[in-house]
């Protein structure tokens, strides 16, 4: 074995070197030398390294542009110039698809993904700057570019802010929500904007594989000031490392689910404004000088606060809970844990009274209102509660918070320090097997501790691709890696796309930007693969790799080859688009895995389809952790649509998420979750029986939203799991019954809590030990969706 794995590495030396010999320019030092450094502390790798990215499957590949820097479109970044309409052309610059041109969700896809990137500068603008589906914009992260607003800046027609991630356009009467984008190191200025004018920083409507990082948004901290920082909302969206200065708003989240990590608001009016949100998991959050840290109004669902700070702020958290227009017993669920505060004068108020946690200084430990589950009782609560147990090697080092750590950038890196994947012989063109090629380069990158630059395009791979111990590979503009052919087919026989690390192996792992997918019949495909003992090694981090099975162009798994089957009784499913076995293992042999903002999604729509038509994908099982030694981070990590279940921790312990999401398979149960797919006892399948349908014909074959057995120690800050469908028709979400049940817990598990636990359209919430708990019109919210503070099993 030995052997054979020293030989395998030489002949990808051999592989890698005869590619550089054959003309390539070499990973290595590839470069198109920036003219627009302005000096050694702001060169940056990105700006200079060699971009070749291809747009696999637009019917246009050599024309599209992946990578655009907005200098090069005539954009000046010199503090005077208005760059409003080059950095728009940048965005935007248009490629023709016959007589139409791509300005509609379906531009979110494989066909025509870009990066705009902002070297250092001050870029003014007059008017808004409009992101584009799929499109990431990317500033210099050692000297962050400023987009400051002129005076007298107006928002474009149908977008609200300087930056729009989501222009209501003339061919659909609403805003749409757009998948895989970034917004990434910049500084957003509205300071010379009029403090009298409502004017938004970034609007972000968006949905899962989205994120904002280290953004600064500067505003002015008169009184009377009506800017808002920046406008979220959308569904699992991924904010970290903000900072918010003045502004009457520093964040407004109208609805959905949003995952906050090391934001600070600095003199706002109101920090965080939340309306209708679903839930909103707070994590090392800082209220610094604001009148209000948080105000929440009476549709908000769930907030679990944790590892936070308020100072010097008037009220800590405003609550509407209680209004008499409005009497939930589950609105306004709040959980604060860890949280510090100093010269506060009220800490949590609600409506209509003084207070209902005192101020002053000090810290909380545990305290919480809303409905809580414990003991097998359901029941409504206000006041002090235990923390949960943390694990010590969930935390942080020499401290008591909860470890987390931020998305490589690789900022200090020097461009010699980077291998380029078609340099290196890969193609990328969708059509190539680059299975050799990319293995070689995986192998020289990891032997010379280089980062492995994953060029954007599409990698057909027809065999595993191995990943030893402490690999890095960073993609530009999200590339797609996909599984094709016979080795992927066998349910017998299962294989790993990705293998990372072997069973006993240690290592650690920095994977980022990149997208998994499959490619027709591949009913046997792992997509991830995750064997590696990291937690003495550091972690096995994988930061925005996303699975997405289906509904993209290339896939063979679009509308054309994969069509619903409403109404057709035991309709027959085609072996071609039974697409995956597992989204992601986490096996028993391995520890330290850290997951964060990973989307995991078996296609319910075909996102290259002009009207988004939906489509009928089988994938077996979402992401099933087994790690007996435990200590793994699922941070952010939506998983959807697998037939059997969209999480699975089984016989594992020491495990931290934060933002669990799910939604079941549109079909179910046409057909039921014990079809398409075999049950397998060695990897801890659930055993769907009895009758199909449970309380007032809910429907029970449904896959599990997340299963529990034989687990220890595992926390959940935030979980929204969703059902809107009998066999893709949304009539059961009127009486909740399309599922009796999501969640499934056995008797044997011990050290478990949910905080913000959302569910929608089902008779209970909780089953425990085959008891279902927690009946949904007991603790309904509004219209369809229940929700309680925290779930214990202790």
């Amino acid at each position: 074995m030995v052997f054979s794995l020293f030989f395998l590495k030489f002949l990808a030396c051999l592989f890698f070197l005869d590619s550089v010999s054959a003309g390539s320019s070499g990973g290595q030092g590839d470069s198109d030398a920036s003219p627009y450094s302005h000096s050694r502390s702001c060169s940056y790798w990105l700006e200079d390294i060699k971009h070749q990215g291809i747009a696999a499957f637009n019917p246009n590949p050599r024309e599209f542009q992946v990578f655009r820097n907005v200098k090069d479109f005539g954009a000046k970044g010199d503090g005077s110039t208005d760059d409003t309409a080059a950095i728009n052309v940048a965005i935007s610059r248009p490629v023709t698809f016959g007589l139409k041109m791509l300005h509609v969700p379906a531009d979110n896809s494989k066909k025509a993904q870009a990066l705009v990137y902002f070297p250092a500068g001050t870029y003014m603008v007059n008017s808004s700057i409009i992101q584009k589906y799929g499109v990431s914009l990317h500033g210099n992260p050692n000297c962050l570019p400023v987009i400051k607003a002129l005076p007298t800046f107006q928002n474009a027609p149908g977008a609200i802010g300087l930056i729009d991630g989501n222009l209501s356009v003339s061919t659909f009467t609403k805003k749409l929500r757009a998948w895989v984008n970034v917004l990434r190191n910049f500084v957003i200025d509205t300071t010379l904007v009029p403090p009298s004018v409502n004017v938004t920083g970034i609007n972000w409507p968006s949905a899962q594989a989205t994120s904002l990082h280290n953004i600064v948004v500067n505003m002015p901290t008169v009184e009377g000031d009506q800017h808002i920082g920046l406008m979220g909302g959308g569904g699992e969206v991924f904010y970290s490392d903000l900072v918010f200065n003045g502004g009457h708003d520093g964040f407004i989240i109208p609805s959905g689910q949003s995952n906050l990590r090391n934001v600070t608001f600095n003199g706002c009016v109101i920090g965080l404004n939340l309306q209708t949100s679903t839930t909103v998991t707070a994590q090392g959050v800082a209220f610094n000088g604001c009148s209000t840290g948080i105000q929440t109004f009476v549709a908000t669902r769930a907030v679990p606060l944790i590892d936070s700070s308020l100072k010097n702020v008037q009220i800590g958290i405003a609550s509407e809970r209680g209004d008499p227009l409005f009497q939930s017993s589950a609105a306004g669920s709040l959980i604060l844990e860890d949280v510090e505060y100093q010269n506060v004068t009220i800490l949590v108020q609600l409506v209509g009274k003084d207070s209902v946690l005192a101020g002053g200084t000090g810290t909380i430990v545990g305290w919480g209102q809303g409905n809580k589950l414990q003991d097998n009782i359901a029941s409504n609560f206000s006041g002090s509660l235990n923390p949960t147990k943390r694990p010590s090697g969930l935390l942080q080092p020499g401290s008591q918070k909860w470890f987390s750590h931020a998305k490589p950038g690789y900022e200090s890196l020097a461009l010699k320090s980077f291998i380029s994947a078609r340099s290196a012989g890969a193609r990328g063109d969708g059509l190539t097997d680059d299975t050799a090629a990319l293995q070689a380069a995986i192998f020289v990158a990891v032997a010379q501790s280089k980062v492995l630059f994953l060029d954007h395009g599409s990698y057909k791979v027809t065999r595993t691709l191995y990943i030893p111990g402490n690999p890095k590979i960073v993609g530009e503009a999200f590339p797609n890696i996909f599984a094709a052919g016979e080795y992927f087919k066998s349910l017998d026989h299962p294989q790993p796309l990705l293998q990372v690390g072997k069973p006993g192996e240690r290592g650690a792992t920095e994977l980022v930007d990149f997208v998994l997918g499959t490619q027709g019949g591949t009913a046997g495909a792992i997509l991830i693969q995750h064997n590696l003992e990291s937690f003495t090694s550091g972690i096995g981090g994988y930061w925005d790799v996303h699975t997405r099975i289906g509904g993209w162009e290339g896939s063979e798994l679009q509308v054309a080859q994969c069509p619903t089957t409403p109404g057709v009784k035991k309709p027959p499913v085609d072996a071609n688009c039974m697409a995956a076995f597992i989204s992601m293992h986490i096996t028993k042999s391995a520890n330290g895995a850290y997951l964060e903002n990973c989307w995991h999604w078996a296609a319910d729509h075909d996102i290259d389809d002009r009207n988004l038509g939906q489509v009928q994908i089988f994938t077996r099982r979402g992401i099933l952790v087994e790690s007996a030694a435990g200590n793994n981070w699922l941070i952010n990590t939506p998983s959807e649509h697998h037939s059997k279940y969209q999480y699975n921790f089984a016989n594992t312990k020491n495990i931290f998420m934060s933002m669990a999401q799910s939604e079941e398979p549109y079909y179910q149960p046409n057909p039921v979750a014990s079809y398409p797919y075999p049950y397998k006892k060695q990897l801890s399948d659930p055993i769907f029986s009895g009758p199909l349908n449970g309380t007032d014909g809910a429907s029970r074959q449904l896959a599990w939203a997340q299963i529990m057995t034989n687990s220890h120690d595992v926390v959940v800050y935030g979980s929204s799991y969703f059902t809107y469908f009998d066999d893709w028709s949304t009539d059961c979400t009127t009486s909740s019954t399309c599922a009796e049940v999501l969640y499934n817990i056995d008797t044997k598990c011990t050290g478990i809590t949910v905080y913000g636990f959302t569910t929608d359209a089902t008779q209970y919430l909780v089953n425990r030990g085959g008891v279902n708990l927690a009946p949904s019109a007991k603790i309904l919210l509004f219209s369809y969706f229940s929700q309680i503070a925290f779930f214990k099993q202790e």
